[in-house]
């Protein structure tokens, strides 16, 4: 997770798919290969993770009319994603 303290006045769509790009590194961390992009200049490195079976992961988002999500107050789950088993591997 990154933090990137700006302020984007903007409160339409956008097209990430199309600026936001992740490419491969070349290097790995813990068998996954690193992933980078930039973000308003800044470098941001990642990698991707699979959920434990069991785990449930959410994308949270701040309710409508909200500036900011309040630390337990309420927020709208934007997408879900749970562990699921898979062959061939932990």
């Amino acid at each position: 997770m990154h933090l990137l303290p700006c302020s984007i006045t903007h409160t339409g769509s956008a097209n990430v798919s199309a600026y936001f790009k992740p490419t491969d590194s070349g290097h790995a961390m813990e068998d996954r290969p690193v992933l980078e992009a930039t973000f308003r200049g800044r470098q941001l490195r990642g990698a991707e993770l699979k959920l434990p079976v069991g785990y449930t992961g959410f994308l949270l988002e701040a309710a409508a009319g909200e500036t900011q999500a309040p630390a337990l107050g309420p927020c709208l789950a934007a997408s879900c994603h749970t562990g699921a088993h898979t062959s061939g591997g932990a």
